[in-house]
């Protein structure tokens, strides 16, 4: 499952759960559209700590990000991506380190680390985000975990 929200913005939300459908994409491309159409930076959450990390996962993942990337490389301040992982953070920290990509990418391990991370990257961006709107994302991206983790 794959799905996002914008209506934590100027955050846009992410989660994977296991493996996700191109028609899933779409709809998480659409919702990225939506986000793009509004004005100001954005700053993206993608939790991935239920991600299936299949090649054939990474893929889709990565043709999507093909497409999506080119849109906001001028809008989104970063991508904070949740992996609680140590070996998946360690890698993905690592091909950050080789690749540089376009849109910058932060790893935490927790989504207490993607807040505080969050607060400090706006801030850095003169991007004023509330608690409560933090508390949302929280929320949205917990509520996701939570369901997929008890069925």
């Amino acid at each position: 499952m794959l799905r996002a929200t914008e209506a934590t913005f100027p955050i846009v939300c992410l989660q994977s759960v296991g493996a996700c459908t191109a028609q899933e994409i779409e709809d998480v491309h659409r919702v990225y559209l939506r986000a793009f159409e509004r004005p100001g930076p954005i700053l993206c959450v993608s939790d991935a700590r239920l991600a299936s990390h299949e090649v054939q996962q990474r893929k889709l993942l990565a043709a999507w990000s093909e497409r999506i990337t080119p849109l906001g490389k001028d809008r989104v301040i970063a991508t904070i991506v949740v992996l609680d992982s140590v070996v998946l953070r360690g890698a993905l920290i690592a091909m950050n380190w080789l690749s540089h990509p376009v849109i910058p990418q932060r790893v935490v391990p927790d989504l207490v680390g993607a807040v505080e991370l969050g607060h400090e990257l706006a801030a850095q961006a003169g991007l004023e985000i509330g608690s409560d709107r933090w508390h949302h994302v929280r929320l949205w991206l917990e509520m996701g975990y939570l369901r997929a983790n008890t069925g």
